[in-house]
């Protein structure tokens, strides 16, 4: 499945279901992701690595739009390692990541209907409201919360803590009293301890990218060879996407600060990039921070930066196919 395709078909069942209300929505989804935004000198250099989907005069906003997702993926993670800077270590606290999953009937159609999904999503949020209060609520500890919808129409939630170690059947017991179809909570340490423990901004930074996400297997989104156009991947079922859009329109809270978390304020985008290009120095003039954006069409500004081996979106983790082969597994 194409971008396009994708994009098509995801907006042409929010026009039958949706409704007016999610028209306008419906064209816009149609429309984003066509361009990219790229980072020119005042020498005309254009440096491979600088596309930004948010930094577009235009996007959709919706929750199930790849394009966008760059955009809330790169604010999140952003905010996330403020967040990380910010708060003062404790003696004993860990940074931990849960994922509390609904119970629900997959073969049953009512179940994946886009009422169906709000339900969830809403006894979801209620579910987290009690196990924060209940559980991880202490001075000076705080929780990132989202909620996701799977490919089969499983209604999950991400959550990131800073706090005391926590049991995660504290957390399951508290969330199925709350709401009757929560399931089980799987949950680790975000830094694994060890090795690891040195390298924890970058892995708070991929835990919120990940949680940046609103559908599962949204992750195709980030794929440049996908968005190039050059690789076919099995995304989400667009009527399905459709529905948790609809689901997310109204009265559901996909994301929420608690705690110290809310202190930190989440910066724009258009804020991060123009913080970090005032540092940044051209390659080809030499001066510092002399940096504007220009419109490209994304599928040609991606083509033409793999043909020299780079990728073209700013923190993208793309590499040709012939690096990728030389990797262990794992890698």
């Amino acid at each position: 499945m194409t971008p396009s395709w994708y994009r098509y078909n995801v907006s042409r069942w929010l026009e039958i279901e949706g409704g007016i209300e999610l028209r306008s929505r419906a064209e816009a989804l149609r429309r984003c992701g066509n361009k990219v935004s790229v980072r020119r000198c005042t020498c005309g250099h254009e440096p491979e690595g600088s596309g930004e989907f948010g930094l577009v005069s235009r996007t959709c906003d919706a929750r199930v739009c790849p394009s966008c997702a760059w955009k809330r993926a790169r604010e999140t993670e952003e905010w996330m390692v403020d967040v990380a800077k910010e708060l003062p270590e404790e003696e004993g606290w860990r940074w931990q990541f849960f994922v509390l999953t609904s119970k629900y009937d997959p073969s049953n159609e009512e179940e994946v209907t886009a009422e169906a999904l709000r339900s969830r999503a809403r006894g979801m949020g209620r579910a987290v409201q009690a196990i924060w209060k209940e559980v991880l609520k202490v001075d000076g500890a705080g929780l990132f919360r989202t909620i996701e919808c799977g490919k089969s129409g499983m209604v999950h939630a991400n959550l990131l803590y800073y706090g005391p170690m926590v049991d995660h059947w504290d957390i399951t017991r508290v969330g199925q009293r709350t709401f009757s179809r929560c399931g089980h909570v799987y949950g680790r340490p975000v830094d694994g301890g060890g090795q690891d423990a040195i390298n924890l901004p970058e892995r708070i930074s991929a835990v919120a990218r990940y949680m940046a996400k609103s559908i599962d297997g949204s992750r195709f989104a980030f794929n440049e060879d996908w968005l190039a156009g050059s690789w076919i991947v099995r995304t989400m079922d667009p009527h399905l996407a459709a529905r948790w859009e609809i689901a997310c329109f109204k009265k559901v809270r996909v994301s929420e600060k608690y705690g110290s978390f809310r202190g930190v304020k989440r910066r724009p985008l258009e804020k991060i990039v123009e913080e970090d290009n005032s540092e940044k120095v051209c390659p080809c003039c030499g001066q510092k921070g002399k940096w504007h954006y220009v419109l490209k069409w994304t599928q040609e500004w991606l083509l033409a930066c793999h043909d020299k081996g780079k990728a073209g979106m700013r923190r993208s983790s793309w590499k040709p196919r012939w690096l990728r082969d030389r990797d262990p597994p794992g890698g």
